[in-house]
């Protein structure tokens, strides 16, 4: 039987809350899995911070879910986390075949596991890049797979938002893959499948449903963060459910999740997916002129906090102050004894984002997080930093 008896009484426990709490607070409508040939891989789509409770009402057999290694830098609620619920951690900003371990021994003791394999949740409503180990893993499983597909959450609680919504939420099972079956199909094959599979675009439930919410544009500065009309980078700010450029440029984000043109300037994009697209293919197509001095900043933030972490989960804060990228380099600087550390973009292994402002890197085996308390977009680094320089990255 899958999972040990604390660990499925809590579940159990969570799910007499959290279901008819998840079905009336975002009206969420879902599909129940009961596999019981034997243990499962579970995969879905990652659309909000709520996902593994979602996932966790969504299917009848108790399941472990591979979290990322910040919940094990949380002291007394990670002693928990571990306790109650025993995930399987992963590094976020490095990728680590240490995970891959974790889970075949947990799938070869007879348990389940769930994971989301773009690594973390969509920014813009569409699903993100299925990292493509995710296949060989379920390769080597030999369990079945389980396809899971949510839909309505990017609406419902965006990742960028500083509220949530109320809308409409839907959660299907997309397919069941049989051990036999995927024994017979290629890597490539598995990998095409999960992203099939797990895509979801969220206008399909936005242009049929409203989504209710006070202040719904705050902190979309924190995804979009180029100007198509002045191209200036961060100078939007949001209010309520206006998002403005200090170019003169005022959209409104409707109950559709659309942007409004209030003014009638001929603003080209109505969604955050098409902005966010659009955003990312300038980064590429300018690279040349954004590489041509290297001593000119291509953006910066104040009242940052630079932190350092070790895979055995302690915390150091080591400055705060100013962040500033070159096309070089990161440059950190102390606000009050003025010292700076330096970070070559070549020394740059692998660079994640958590949450929606935490930005985190690692320089082999020295690992970094820059945290605010402002809206500023981690997005907007991790975009530069990873055309700017060749590094593994999950957005």
């Amino acid at each position: 039987m899958s999972g040990t008896l604390l660990h499925r009484a809590v579940i159990g426990f969570a799910r007499l809350i959290y279901d008819p709490y998840l079905r009336r607070k975002y009206k969420y409508d879902f599909e129940k899995v009961d596999y019981s040939k034997g243990n499962f891989i579970a995969l879905a789509n990652h659309t909000t911070n709520l996902d593994s409770m979602i996932l966790g009402i969504s299917f009848k057999q108790h399941m472990y879910f591979v979290a990322g290694e910040q919940l094990f830098r949380m002291g007394f609620v990670s002693t928990l986390l571990r306790v109650f619920l025993n995930p399987i951690k992963r590094m976020k900003a490095k990728t680590e075949a240490k995970t891959a371990v974790n889970m075949l021994k947990a799938l070869k003791a007879g348990h389940n596991i769930c994971m989301f394999p773009e690594g973390s949740c969509t920014w813009n409503g569409e699903t993100s890049n299925i990292i493509q180990s995710t296949a060989k893993l379920i390769k080597r499983a030999k369990v079945a797979l389980i396809t899971y597909r949510v839909e309505g959450g990017y609406p419902t609680m965006p990742r960028w938002g500083r509220t949530t919504r109320v809308g409409k939420m839907t959660g299907r099972k997309a397919n069941i893959y049989e051990p036999e079956q995927l024994e017979q199909m290629s890597i490539e094959e598995i990998y095409s499948a999960i992203c099939d599979d797990l895509y979801v675009n969220y206008k399909n439930m936005s242009d049929k449903y409203e989504y209710i919410g006070k202040a719904p544009a705050e902190y979309l500065e924190t995804a979009l963060f180029i100007c198509p009309k002045c191209k200036g980078i961060s100078t939007y700010t949001s209010k309520d459910d206006m998002f403005s450029c200090t170019c003169g440029v005022r959209l409104k984000y409707d109950s559709h999740c659309n942007l409004v043109d209030i003014d009638n300037n001929d603003f080209p994009f109505t969604t955050v997916l098409e902005w966010d697209n659009w955003q990312r293919q300038w980064i590429i197509d300018n690279l040349p002129s954004l590489k041509q001095d290297n001593d000119k900043i291509i953006t910066s933030d104040e009242e940052q906090d630079l932190f350092t972490y070790t895979e055995n989960e302690t915390t150091s804060h080591i400055l705060s102050g100013s962040m500033a990228l070159y096309p070089d380099r990161l440059i950190f600087k102390d606000k009050k004894t003025k010292n700076e550390l330096v970070i070559k973009l070549e020394d740059i292994t692998d660079i994640a984002i958590i949450t929606r402002t935490t930005l985190t890197f690692s320089c082999s085996d020295m690992h970094y997080e820059i945290k605010c308390k402002t809206p500023r977009s981690a997005l907007k680094y991790l975009l530069f930093c990873i055309n700017l320089s060749p590094m593994r990255y999950i957005v």
